[in-house]
């Protein structure tokens, strides 16, 4: 038997989806050093912070997009590493 209580529904995987488009579209506006062979890397590493961050069932576009933005902080490079989420 599975718990549904770490389950996202639609509405939250739809939301999480629109977060991770408009997180990764500002990580890589202000990355000067953006290098597209890294992208696996940064691609990777937001996935993991949102997915960290989202609560199932409670998934709230501006909440949760200032809560993954703030995680990175002010040094653009730390888009390739999870260390300091």
């Amino acid at each position: 038997m599975t718990s549904d209580r770490f389950a996202f529904d639609l509405q939250d995987l739809e939301t999480l989806a629109r977060v991770y488009k408009a997180a990764s579209a500002a990580l890589v506006k202000r990355d000067p050093l953006y290098d597209a062979e890294k992208e696996a890397a940064r691609r990777k590493n937001l996935r993991e912070r949102l997915f960290t961050l989202a609560q199932p069932g409670s998934v709230e576009f501006h909440n949760l997009y200032a809560a993954v933005m703030s995680t990175y902080g002010d040094d653009p490079l730390s888009a390739y590493s999870s260390e300091d989420a």
